[in-house]
């Protein structure tokens, strides 16, 4: 589940009732984590089927720069294949290739070549994360519908839940009930132009965008997981197979509305209940089966709503912090051409500098960082490597160029 921190499953597991409370009279570890840097969606999905963190699996953020690309556009995304164009100038070609390491379903087809290895998502890079380069089926929600890897065919299973996914587009839906202990969450707070806290995810004919960010997309994310299952006859056979199902709406709904209010409620009840009718389906089909449950990373409330509660020192990322203003500050400070000096993917993640600066500009650049030199405590020399641990030390100044 998709930005399931284990503080939201501390606060509403008195309240489970389905799948969620079934869980949780197994093994609970109520204080998980993730144990890497970059707690985002592609890294968080690349260590929970690998077992190995981002400095092993290439995965390393959701979106990074490589400046050897050749194309004008430095940012890759992780679940990208930058050597290929899309048809649409705005997309891009879904690909596994930057995860550098075997997941648990394709170690398993390697042991038992009968194995299946599935997986389902509302994010491509979930799925592919998950599902690994040997994956017999692999789908995700795109737009307005499941979509799968280029090249590979359309399958009766996904087929027939689009079709159900459009009928339900076309008509839209009434507001989800709000179930009773979720009711002290109500409460409109201001956050920038958008008003959240009132939410109960009525969907308006033809808004896929709202569709996804609501329970309704993680419920057809099982509805799907489930046909496949029924058309591959997954669990019935003489080897084991996988089914990795990550479900996004958690996410979704969390960065549009927070995590306090009663939209993540709703959704953390609703999702609840699918999850229950999931695992009573498996059952009635006589399936031996066995479910882990993680997630990926957590999340933060609306600064609004934490200003309410007693937290006035949390805002929201200063603009300046932007790669576009940043840029325009270095520029002013060094003389250097301000456009795409500093390369990143907004204020919250890493910063790149300008790889090709011309030669000539190099010396200027320099010479600023000169003057910031004297402000440098005077610490003794680096120890030697031998020395561990190291004392306390100032770095070698750089040369002009280097």
């Amino acid at each position: 589940m998709d930005q399931f921190s284990a503080d939201l499953f501390a606060e509403y597991r008195s309240h489970f009732t389905g799948g969620l409370a079934r869980l949780a009279t197994g093994a609970v570890f109520p204080a998980g984590y993730q144990s890497h840097a970059a707690t985002e969606t592609c890294p968080g999905h690349s260590t929970l089927l690998t077992g190995n963190r981002p400095a092993h699996t290439g995965i390393i953020a959701n979106t990074w720069i490589d400046q050897s690309v050749a194309r004008p556009k430095k940012e890759v995304y992780c679940a990208e294949d930058e050597t290929r164009a899309a048809a649409d100038p705005k997309d891009y070609v879904a690909s596994v290739g930057h995860l550098l390491v075997p997941t648990l379903g394709e170690r398993m087809k390697q042991h038992w070549p009968a194995a299946r290895n599935v997986a389902v998502s509302g994010k491509d890079r979930a799925a592919l994360m998950m599902g690994g380069h040997v994956i017999d089926q692999v789908w995700w929600w795109k737009n307005n519908g499941f979509v799968t890897l280029d090249g590979r065919s359309d399958v009766p299973a996904a087929r027939a839940e689009n079709a159900a996914v459009a009928k339900l587009l076309a008509k839209g839906a009434p507001a989800l009930p709000l179930p009773a202990f979720c009711a002290p969450r109500e409460g409109a707070i201001q956050a920038g132009s958008a008003t959240v806290g009132t939410g109960h995810f009525a969907l308006a004919a033809g808004d896929a965008t709202a569709f996804r960010a609501s329970p309704r997309l993680d419920q057809a994310t099982l509805d799907l997981a489930l046909k496949l299952v029924d058309a591959m006859k997954l669990g019935k056979g003489a080897a084991p197979d996988m089914l990795a199902v990550s479900l996004s709406a958690t996410d979704y709904v969390g960065h549009a509305t927070g995590t306090q209010g009663p939209e993540m409620c709703l959704q953390l009840a609703t999702v609840d209940q699918a999850l229950g009718a999931f695992f009573a389906a498996l059952d009635a089909r006589g399936i031996d089966y066995g479910v882990v449950l993680s997630a990926d990373h957590g999340g933060f409330d609306m600064p609004e709503r934490q200003n309410r509660a007693a937290m006035p020192q949390v805002a929201r990322a200063d603009a300046a912090l932007l790669p576009k203003a940043l840029s325009a500050a270095v520029a002013a400070r060094t003389g250097l051409p301000a456009q795409g000096l500093i390369l990143g993917d907004g204020a919250a993640g890493d910063f790149w500098v300008k790889a090709d600066l011309p030669p000539p500009t190099r010396p200027a650049w320099w010479k600023q960082r000169a003057r910031c030199w004297p402000a440098i405590p005077r610490w003794p020399p680096c120890s030697p490597p031998r020395n561990w641990p190291p004392r306390r030390c100032r770095p070698a100044r750089p040369k002009p160029g280097h």
